[in-house]
C-alpha cells in the first residue's frame, strides 16, 4: 500500500501569463466592478504538484534568472522548487533560492574558496533534466522496492565534479527505506533498498 501525501502546491500563474486582473476569479464584486475600492494586486496562484507535473519548473527558473542559470542543486517537493543557483553577475557567489507559493526568496550560501574553484565542475543547466520523467522516474522508485506503505516526498538533483548531473529520489515505508539514484536524463538509474 502506498502513502499519498497530500499537500496543495502553488505555482504563480502570473507565471503561465495570467494577470491579476484578467478575469480568471478572485476579489471583485459579483457585478465585476472589482469589489470595495482598489485594484486587486494579488498575483493569481493555481495548484501544482511538482512531483506529478514538473513541466513548469523550466519557465520558472527562466523567468526568473534567465535564459541558462547555472545550477548547483535542486529540489522539488509537492509544493516548493528548491534550487542552489550561482549568480551570473557575481559566477563565484552561491545563492539559496525557495520557490513556494507564487514567490521567490532567497539566502546568500557560504562558500569556500576550494568550493568556488569547482563551481564550473558541479553545476548543471536545467536542460540537463528530463522533467517529462520524472513521474516515471517516481513510479520505477516505487516497484524497484517493498517497503509497505512506502512515500515519496522530494526529487533531487546535483552534480559531482566529472559526472553528469545525476536525480536522487528517496523512499521510505514501514519496512524501512531506499532510493532511485541515476542520471538526470533519466536514461540510466538504479533503484536500492537501503
Amino acid at each position: 500500500m502506498r502513502v499519498v501525501l497530500v499537500a496543495v502546491g502553488l505555482a504563480a500563474s502570473v507565471a503561465a501569463g495570467c494577470s491579476a486582473d484578467d478575469g480568471a476569479g478572485g476579489a471583485g464584486g459579483a457585478d465585476g466592478s472589482g469589489g470595495s475600492g482598489g485594484t486587486d494586486t494579488t498575483a493569481r496562484v493555481s495548484p501544482v504538484d511538482y512531483l506529478e507535473d514538473a513541466s513548469s519548473v523550466p519557465k520558472l527558473l527562466r523567468d526568473q534568472f534567465g535564459e541558462v542559470p547555472q545550477l548547483r542543486r535542486l529540489t522539488l517537493t509537492e509544493d516548493t522548487v528548491r534550487a542552489q543557483i550561482r549568480d551570473p553577475e557575481r559566477p563565484e557567489n552561491m545563492d539559496d533560492w525557495v520557490y513556494r507559493e507564487g514567490e521567490w526568496t532567497s539566502t546568500p550560501v557560504s562558500v569556500s574558496v576550494h568550493e568556488i574553484e569547482q563551481f564550473d565542475d558541479v553545476t548543471f543547466v536545467p536542460g540537463a533534466i528530463a522533467w517529462d520523467r520524472i513521474p516515471a522516474l517516481i513510479e520505477a522508485t516505487y516497484d524497484g522496492v517493498d517497503l509497505e506503505e512506502e512515500s515519496i516526498t522530494s526529487v533531487s538533483y546535483d552534480r559531482i565534479a566529472g559526472d553528469p548531473p545525476r536525480v536522487y529520489i528517496g523512499v521510505t515505508g514501514l519496512r524501512g527505506s531506499g532510493r532511485l539514484l541515476g542520471r538526470a536524463d533519466g536514461t540510466e538509474y538504479d533503484v536500492e533498498r537501503s
